[in-house]
């Protein structure tokens, strides 16, 4: 049995202290989450005898248990995604199992269900509980709890199989992401790739005791070479093995196939609905969210789909004349596009995101970002050293330098890890997700706490790190998730930070971020060049601001595709095969891209947000929470880029409240109106 010190039985987060993490091995973890369970259970069989249920006596012991749970499973579903082994992945998988049939017990609980119905109606609670026990009761609702017997039994069942359906889709991109890799010992294969890659290919290949080059998937790779590759072919070959990962097609065709879990994660989560007595999945998805219905988010789709396509159409016909004259080439291909999109920005801006990298050291981004944190929310981020699980991993403790009314003494209030760069047996992309939310109660007060993940390219032998511009906008984005959580003060765990926010405002915070790297007032806060220190110089700046909206139309329609291909799909009750599947995303493509993809092309195998990261009829979100965020922007362009004032109140009516109010209700209190779509159309200039 763990002994009382490892992390995964550490009390909860308070003042000072942090989670350890070298400690951990994967054989910890059973012994340690059977202790976590039998609590869990223990408190289940005691709350059921009591007679005069209240928040008290119910609601707090559980929380309280569970919040200890949740503590020692964020830690191993954290190493699961970033240090990802065959020993932790054997074992997540076996105690995912219990942990999904805890759930199952748990949110179908009728006797635990009606005692919260008494609560509900007979005790006085404040705002903030009321909130938190509204939702848990809709959540036992959407869990089963009303059904007899037999479709709970089902339920249970099909809750358990999509819990392991989603981590195989994840695994399966991972292991096929590692798997491939090119090699070549020739340089001029890799001409016009920017020279830090050159370096790192040659020491990949150096490292698997190859001579020449070695090129794998990772994100910062395979967009590296799209981006900037001169050889059409290398081109071709990484667009293949990266748009096939997973799926019966390209160079691994076959291997960690993710065709038949996608088919069945479908069949799935439409009987679940059914079940549950919702028409399609898409229509239990909606019911938590701002939108609530489809009804309401295809009109919405559809209408940003008209108003872009035409700007699209203009955007993709510029670039083929571009190509045309530039090079000779008369028609393009889906590896194409990127590399000459970035020559026909560079010649229209005199900028590329390669030219830009030297202005943006990691290290000054981030300072500059802390600045911004500082100057706007008055939240200092300050690095600590702390137990990480990589060398590469940073820690910070989050500290409140003052409040809107007066100034005191720097409060703790949270921490962030930082986990920055790509390396192998680590998810791709970039997220953000909570070891523990802000709690407070008579005996205590438990602080939040962030992982913020992201696969940027590494430095370098004697090589500072550096980052594109659109990787920039990556971590501010992902930092606005994490403030979001950290600079949380609900009290109540459940709707404290992210929780309790309804799926499609949860991206607000994140997008409303990505604007302040756009503005004069701060990109030269986060910008120092490499060598000379200097920061970005006006004109390069200038032109930088000019290229925002480069081919906006086509990004737009691009994640219209997503939003509406994921959406056809959850609604859709008659999908029985992958080519069901490629038949729907045939269908949405014929109404939205700019360029088919080749027939090869299986995007839907690695879509992993709808498929295993919670967006499943969700994708929307990032377009109607992105009318959020420019909405709220616009009015620090009214006010003051950098107005403390402004800050303050985004602060105190977005960021701090989490999920205690309907986001709807916190928006109008930050922006004394409903949302408008107006500011979104403007950023992007889509005018049409």
């Amino acid at each position: 049995m763990p002994n009382a010190q490892h992390p995964l039985l550490n009390p909860l987060l308070t003042l000072g202290t942090a989670p350890g993490f070298s400690a951990f091995h994967p054989e910890q973890l059973t012994p340690a989450l059977k202790v976590r369970l039998h609590a869990c259970y223990q408190v289940l069989q005691q709350i059921q005898q009591v007679s005069h249920p209240t928040w008290e006596t119910i609601v707090e012991p559980l929380e309280h248990v569970e919040e200890q749970l949740s503590q020692s499973w964020s830690i191993a579903s954290h190493l699961h995604a970033v240090m990802n082994t065959p020993a932790l992945r054997t074992v997540y998988q076996e105690n995912l199992e219990k942990l999904t049939e805890y759930h199952n017990i748990r949110w179908q609980d009728e006797g635990l269900y009606q005692q919260l119905k008494v609560i509900q109606q007979d005790q006085i609670l404040d705002p903030i509980r009321r909130r938190a026990l509204d939702l848990e009761i809709e959540a036992f609702e959407l869990s089963g709890v009303g059904l007899s017997e037999g479709p709970k039994k089902r339920l249970s069942a099909i809750n358990e199989a999509l819990s392991i359906l989603g981590m195989q889709f994840e695994n399966h991109i991972m292991d096929a992401t590692d798997t491939w890799f090119y090699h070549t010992e020739h340089d001029a294969m890799l001409e016009g790739l920017p020279e830090h890659m050159k370096v790192q290919a040659r020491e990949q290949a150096k490292g698997q005791g190859q001579t020449g080059y070695r090129l794998g998937l990772d994100m910062p790779t395979v967009q590296g070479v799209l981006t900037y590759a001169k050889s059409r072919e290398l081109r071709g070959i990484f667009y293949q093995a990266n748009s096939t990962r997973a799926s019966d097609q390209g160079p691994l065709s076959g291997r960690f196939d993710n065709g038949p879990v996608m088919v069945e994660l479908l069949k799935l989560q439409q009987e679940k609905a059914m079940l549950l007595g919702f028409e399609h999945f898409a229509a239990l998805s909606l019911y938590t969210k701002m939108a609530k219905s489809v009804s309401t988010v295809i009109p919405f789709l559809e209408d940003l789909a008209v108003r872009s396509q035409p700007q699209a159409l203009r955007e993709f016909a510029e670039l083929c004349q571009f190509a045309q004259r530039w090079d000779g080439r008369k028609s393009l291909e889906s590896w194409d596009v990127g590399y000459y999109s970035e020559h026909f920005q560079e010649q229209l801006f005199s900028i590329s995101q390669e030219a830009l990298r030297p202005y943006f050291p990691l290290e000054r981004v981030l300072s500059g970002l802390f600045e911004l944190s500082e100057t706007l929310f008055g939240m200092r981020f300050v690095p600590k050293q702390a137990d990480v699980w990589h060398s590469d991993v940073r820690y910070f403790t989050v500290y409140r330098t003052s409040t809107a009314q007066t100034s005191q003494v720097p409060q703790v209030v949270g921490h962030v890890y930082m986990d920055l760069y790509a390396r192998a047996h680590k998810r791709g992309g970039a997220w953000m997700d909570d070891y523990q939310s802000y709690a407070k109660s008579p005996t205590h007060t438990v602080l939040p706490v962030a992982f913020l993940t992201c696969n940027f390219t590494p430095p370098g032998q004697d090589q500072a790190s550096t980052l594109t511009h659109e990787d920039v906008i990556t971590l501010f984005h992902e930092f606005g998730h994490c403030i979001h959580h950290v600079f949380s003060t609900v009290e109540v765990s459940a709707v404290s930070g992210i929780h309790g926010v309804e799926w499609d405002a949860v991206e607000l915070p994140s997008q409303f971020m990505e604007n302040f790297c756009w503005q004069k007032e701060v990109i030269p806060k986060i910008s120092s060049h490499v060598v000379t220190g200097e920061p970005l110089p006006e004109d390069i700046l200038e032109a930088l601001i000019q290229s925002r909206c480069f081919q906006s139309g086509m990004q737009m329609l691009r994640q219209l595709e997503f939003a509406l291909f994921d959406l056809a799909l959850y609604q859709d009750q008659n999908v029985r095969s992958t080519q069901d599947i490629q038949k729907i995303l045939d269908q949405i493509r014929d109404r939205c891209a700019v360029l088919k993809p080749p027939e090869f092309n299986r995007f839907q195998n690695s879509f992993s947000h709808i498929f295993a990261g919670g967006y499943a009829a969700g994708y929307y979100s990032y377009k109607w929470a992105e009318i959020l965020s420019s909405d709220a922007f616009d009015r620090f362009e009214t006010e003051g880029v950098l107005n403390p004032a402004v800050g303050q109140s985004f602060l105190e009516n977005i960021l701090s409240q989490g999920g205690s109010q309907p986001a709807g209700v916190l928006f109008e209190k930050f922006r004394g109106r409903p949302p408008q779509m107006d500011a979104l159309l403007r950023h992007l200039q889509i005018l049409s």
